[in-house]
Formats: C-alpha cells, sequence, structure tokens
C-alpha cells in the first residue's frame, strides 16, 4: 500500500516548449527542501511536504539540479538545444539568487562535491569543468572525444563518467568511465555495446555509494557496477522503454533502489535481482527520489496528462 500526496505545480506560460515536464528532481541533504527543474525553464523550490515556496525561469530547459554538501549553493544545468542559452548556474540557497551564470551549450548533467562546496558538470559537447562555488570560478577542464550524457562523484577525487559514441549516431554505443581528478587519468573504462536489439546503449543517470553505482540507460536498461571488482551487470531489463529518467539508492538499504518507467516506479532488490515493488502514478515520470531522511518517502516529477509539470510525494506504508 502507498498514499500520494499531490501537489499542484502551474506553470510559466512560455511558447519555446508545447508542454513542460519535470527534468530534474533533488533533495536538499536535511530534506527539508526540494528542487526541481522543467523542460519550460521553470526552477522551483518546494518545502519538504512538497508546497511551492518559490519559482522563477531560466533561459532555457533545466535538465540537472543538485545541492551542495552543505545544503547552501544549489548547482544547476541548462540544456538548449539551440546552443544559444545553455548555462552553468550557482544559486544561494537562502536566497534564491544566481551567484555565477557560465554559458555551456548543452549542459546534460551536473553533480555536487561530497566534502566542499565545488560541482561538476557535463554537456554533449564533450566538455566536463569542475567549478568553486565559493569563489565562481572554473577549476578545471576535461575534453572527451564522445557526448557527456551523466557524471557523478564517487569520492572526492573519482569520477563517474557516462559517454555517448557519436561516430555512428545509429549505434549510439555508450561507455561509463571512471575518472582519477587528483591524476587526471582515467583509470577504468566500462565499455557498453550496442546491439541490434538494445539500440542507445549509453548512461543517461548515475547513483553512487562507496565503489558500487547503478546506471540507468537511454533504452531501458539498468545495470549494476563495482569499480574494485570491475564488474558490470545488468539488473533491470526492459528494453524498448526509452529511459529519459533517473535512479536512486533507498538511503539505508544501498541493495535497493527505485526507478521511472512510463507511469510507474519501481523498487529494485538487487539481492533477490527483481522488482519488489511497482507503483503507478497519474503523470509520466522522468525523475525519482527517495527522501534522504526517510525511506518511506519518494517523491516524483515529470510531466501530466495536460502536458504540464507532474510533482508527488509518494508514502511507502
Amino acid at each position: 500500500m502507498v498514499s500520494l500526496t499531490l501537489v499542484s505545480t502551474g506553470s510559466f506560460c512560455m511558447e519555446k516548449n508545447p508542454s513542460d515536464c519535470i527534468m530534474a528532481l533533488a533533495y536538499r541533504p536535511d530534506a527539508k527542501e526540494i528542487v526541481t527543474g522543467s523542460s519550460r525553464g521553470n526552477l522551483t523550490f518546494r518545502d519538504g511536504s512538497g508546497n511551492i515556496t518559490s519559482s522563477f525561469g531560466v533561459n532555457n530547459n533545466v535538465w540537472s539540479a543538485q545541492y551542495s554538501y552543505d545544503s547552501a549553493m544549489v548547482g544547476v544545468g541548462v540544456y538548449d538545444p539551440n546552443d544559444v542559452n545553455g548555462c552553468v548556474q550557482i544559486i544561494d540557497d537562502k536566497t534564491k539568487q544566481v551567484l555565477m551564470n557560465k554559458k555551456e551549450d548543452l549542459v546534460d548533467c551536473i553533480d555536487a562535491h561530497p566534502d566542499n562546496l565545488q560541482f561538476v558538470s557535463g554537456s554533449q559537447e564533450g566538455i566536463v569543468k569542475i567549478w568553486d562555488a565559493n569563489n565562481k570560478k572554473l577549476l578545471d577542464t576535461l575534453k572527451l572525444t564522445q557526448q557527456c550524457r551523466a557524471i557523478k562523484y564517487l569520492s572526492k577525487n573519482l569520477l563517474l563518467i557516462g559517454t555517448r559514441d557519436i561516430e555512428n549516431r545509429w549505434r549510439n554505443d555508450g561507455n561509463i568511465k571512471i575518472y582519477d581528478i587528483e591524476k587526471k587519468e582515467f583509470i577504468h573504462n566500462f565499455r557498453i555495446p550496442c546491439s541490434h536489439f538494445h539500440e542507445g546503449s549509453f548512461p543517461y543517470a548515475f547513483d553512487s555509494t562507496g565503489h558500487s553505482f547503478i546506471a540507468a540507460l537511454f533504452n531501458g536498461l539498468i545495470m549494476h557496477g563495482n569499480i574494485n571488482n570491475k564488474t558490470l551487470i545488468s539488473c533491470a531489463t526492459e528494453g524498448g522503454v526509452y529511459c529519459y529518467g533517473d535512479v536512486n539508492y533507498n538511503p539505508t538499504n544501498k541493495n535497493e533502489f527505485v526507478y521511472p518507467k512510463g507511469r510507474l516506479i519501481k523498487l529494485f532488490d538487487l539481492r533477490k535481482d527483481k522488482v519488489s515493488e511497482t507503483i503507478l502514478c497519474d503523470g509520466v515520470i522522468q525523475q525519482a527520489k527517495y527522501n534522504p531522511t526517510n525511506k518511506k518517502e519518494i517523491a516524483v516529477g515529470g510531466e501530466d496528462k495536460n502536458g504540464e509539470e507532474y510533482f508527488e510525494i509518494i508514502k511507502l506504508d
């Protein structure tokens, strides 16, 4: 049994996108605030119960958002398919003022450093950048030969980078790369070859805990990996159901994670290697995140049947 808390969001009237969908969702570490970003350029802040506290528009699609480790700042990746208004923003969480706005085309992903005020961003142009949020400046740049479609800190010195090959647009092979920030070198590469039945085999979202990680691929597959023993296996296989979404570990049980599939969210048990629970929502879900302080709550975001932002807090029994 689950109960749903549905929160009406409203939206800005912007003509550039015919519909509005939540594409980014993050809990503040203390779970007292939630930020969402939409395909119509809305950045919305909610309290821990899902009630809107503030909302404003940015230049274009908000593709990613993440709180800093101390909850002081929010890093935002703005994606512009026309290469005009894409950017990386850093926002003061208390005042909601933009502290930094740097033009970066096609920003697909952003993550926060685990113990200092830095953010890392990745773009479809294959550029990974590390930003100093305190001093509002660029610290380092890594140029890839593939698109960067997902990024996550494994530790303070290791990055998990998901790439998509662009040499052959019909195959879309992907890679999961481990990058050592201090040594400035890749220490491992997991190749994800595209098969005839599973086109689009590139990472679209990550979550990590210690040396383990989960990756959601664009083609609907979920992979579970470990960088210590260099393993990568498929654990949730739903090929052909394309994923624009998310994957997130249970905060108190790292053998469980949640991921969205259309109007469903699914809870997966790694020990049993199967879905343990499936929940039907009233919208098409793109993002699903556990409350970091309460494993019985999951916040989801996507698009409702009218093409507007859809936000919901699911309470598990």
